[in-house]
């Protein structure tokens, strides 16, 4: 029987990271002309694999936390994604950017003493507090995904009940501590890079975009390989219904954020506000086209594709959904954060493409090593093996 492996997805991963991450580093620092442009595209290229581990991370928590039967057939794939070792990496890769802080960062490192808004943000906005607040984050998010996973593998050997008791006390709490430290962290990386402008809903969509790619990769992930063992031992229409809503269902909660956030800036109408949508609909046709673009196809043909049973019914539509939604974040990461940084029309780079290889390459790699450590479903729990056998029965 054929079985999934997700293994050599990590060593295709090592392979491009190897190259294309060494590429990137050698243009970084050793072209004084395109350096700075490499450092923006690694920016870019980083924010959008940290908010995908991330997203994995917060959905095993919310696994932990609802239990839902669907959330069994993914939870590997979170725990991989959402991993130490895929953390860990994400430190080690934002090293390039902190040794070029003052590229993404220009807007207020060094502080412009001249600037009284700034000197008054200084006390939150300056490098120390940047990296003791980078390292906390991160130190606590590793501790929890690591119990998490640990606690997981422990039930698989013992059975024992007070594991999954353990881990929902853990995840209740986590998922608020969570919530929040990756509001703070969104502000600190990605907002920060304009100062004058602020939004109270920017941490919310970073939230419900990390969610929307970490749900739509294991979504894609399951349905490519869903007839093979153990996914063929649990795929059935009620799971691939379940997963389609809850695509659906991140999808429209991240349109809702997004359109919240226009409507409170729109009333408003504050220069300092305004500011984020004129740089993107008014200065750059292209930025204008491509909002428009991720509006059609990171919510509304997905919107229109999952509203409908029959994409949840057949593993091909679920599957080209879900992979969709999966690429346009990647585009909405774009929109959100690369005007933050380049000025003029702000046209994609080759520079943008030897970051996003290199970065997602070796993000690839720690998160197949991940998968080999263990079974992809976890032992524990068999709920939905049992439902797909009296289902047969």
């Amino acid at each position: 029987m054929e079985r999934a492996k997700f293994g050599p997805l990590g060593n295709m991963g090592l392979l491009l990271g190897l190259i294309f991450g060494a590429a990137g580093l050698a243009v970084m620092f050793g072209d004084k002309t395109l350096g700075p442009e490499m450092v923006r595209s690694w920016t870019w290229a980083w924010g959008s694999f940290i908010a995908l581990t991330l997203g994995c991370l917060g959905m095993t928590l919310l696994s932990h936390v609802t239990r839902g039967n669907w959330s069994q057939s993914v939870l590997r794939i979170f725990e991989a994604g959402g991993g130490v070792k895929a953390l860990l990496l994400m430190v080690i890769l934002f090293l390039p950017i902190a040794a070029n802080f003052g590229v993404p960062y220009a807007k207020w490192y060094p502080l412009q003493a001249h600037d009284e808004y700034m000197v008054t943000k200084a006390q939150w906005l300056n490098p120390t507090g940047f990296a003791i607040r980078f390292f906390v984050y991160f130190l606590l998010w590793i501790v929890l995904a690591g119990k998490l996973r640990a606690s997981s593998l422990r039930q698989d050997e013992s059975r024992e009940i007070k594991e999954q008791h353990f881990r929902t006390n853990l995840a209740s709490p986590g998922l608020v501590f969570f919530i929040l430290s990756v509001t703070l962290a969104s502000t600190d990386w990605f907002m920060s890079m304009d100062p004058h402008w602020f939004s109270t809903m920017y941490g919310p969509i970073y939230i419900v975009v990390a969610a929307n790619m970490a749900l739509g990769l294991a979504t894609l992930l399951v349905c490519l390989n869903a007839k093979k063992y153990p996914y063929n031992q649990i795929v059935s229409e009620d799971l691939t219904r379940d997963l389609g809503n809850m695509n659906f269902m991140m999808t429209m909660l991240w349109i809702y954020f997004v359109l919240s956030q226009f409507i409170i800036i729109w009333s408003g109408n504050l220069p300092e506000f305004t500011s984020f949508y004129y740089k993107r609909q008014v200065e750059s046709q292209f930025l204008l086209f491509l909002g428009a673009f991720n509006i059609l196809f990171g919510w509304l043909v997905p919107w229109t594709a999952l509203i409908a049973p029959r994409t949840k019914k057949h593993l091909s539509l679920l599957a080209w959904t879900a992979g969709g939604i999966f690429v346009m974040r990647f585009v909405d990461m774009y929109w959100t954060i690369m005007p933050f940084m380049r000025g003029g029309l702000v046209l994609p780079s080759w520079t943008d493409l030897i970051a996003v290889l290199g970065i997602g390459g070796l993000w690839l790699w720690a998160f197949g090593r991940t998968t080999t450590e263990t079974e992809l479903l976890p032992a524990h729990d068999t709920r939905l093996q049992e439902a797909l056998h009296h289902e047969h029965a």
